[in-house]
Formats: C-alpha cells, sequence, structure tokens
C-alpha cells in the first residue's frame, strides 16, 4: 500500500469488497451471507451484553443479528494496528447497534478492550448478504 493510505478487502461467494482510504487510522471491510450457521456461533463471537439484545427476535431476525455483529468485528478487527491484532478476541469487541432497518444502513459503535476511542462501524442488511465497514482514527 502507499504511504499514507490504508485499505482492506474482504470476499464471500460472488461478492467481493475494497476500501482505500487517506486521512484514517485504519479502516475495515467485512461480506458475510446471512444462511443457517453453526449455533455456537453466537457464543463464540457475542458478548453477554450483545447476546441479551437479541434474546427476543425471531430467528430469522436474530440470524441476522448475529451475522451483522461477526461481520462488524471482523471488519473492525481488519481495522486494527496490525502489530496489536494477535491480543484481540471476539469478546474484546463490544458492539452497540443505534438503529436497524431491513435492506438499510445502520450505524454501530464497537469498542475494543486496549483502545481509548470508539470505532464508527456501519452495516448493510439486504436479507441475504451483510456488508460491515469499520474506521479507526486514532
Amino acid at each position: 500500500m502507499p504511504s499514507g493510505l490504508v485499505g482492506s478487502i474482504s470476499h464471500k461467494g460472488p461478492l467481493a469488497a475494497a476500501l482505500v482510504t487517506s486521512g484514517k487510522a485504519g479502516i475495515g471491510v467485512d461480506v458475510e451471507q446471512v444462511e443457517e450457521i453453526d449455533a455456537t456461533l453466537a457464543k463464540k463471537v457475542l458478548t453477554p451484553r450483545e447476546y441479551s439484545s437479541i434474546a427476543a427476535l425471531d430467528d430469522r431476525l436474530k440470524l441476522q443479528r448475529i451475522v451483522s455483529y461477526f461481520s462488524i468485528k471482523e471488519a473492525v478487527y481488519k481495522s486494527l494496528d496490525p502489530a496489536r491484532q494477535s491480543d484481540i478476541e471476539f469478546d474484546d469487541i463490544e458492539v452497540d447497534v443505534t438503529a436497524i432497518v431491513r435492506t438499510e444502513w445502520f450505524a454501530a459503535e464497537a469498542t475494543v478492550r486496549g483502545y481509548a476511542v470508539p470505532f464508527s462501524a456501519g452495516v448493510l442488511i439486504d436479507g441475504q448478504w451483510v456488508l460491515a465497514v469499520a474506521a479507526r482514527t486514532g
């Protein structure tokens, strides 16, 4: 990557996404497909607070939210300083979803243990696919 630029790539099935920017300390992108998943994924990926926030949802929306949280966490991880990535696990990243509307972007904020500033994130869900982006400014 040329000096002064940061970037991220992701692909899943027939979709691919790439981001490049300047003026950010890190940027991440992730593409995931909403499909039936191993039931243990939620326990591996979600914090207790995140899990409680989806407990009352119907199965389809719960699945979309689990995949969305996973995708946001993947995007945040990609935006981290590479020297610190090996120290971060899924439960070190906590996502706060501020709104969700099917087929539209929703905003999220993620905090990472050991980082003083929160990460800005956004997710687009179209029912089958999830696209998440995250930015680190400091």
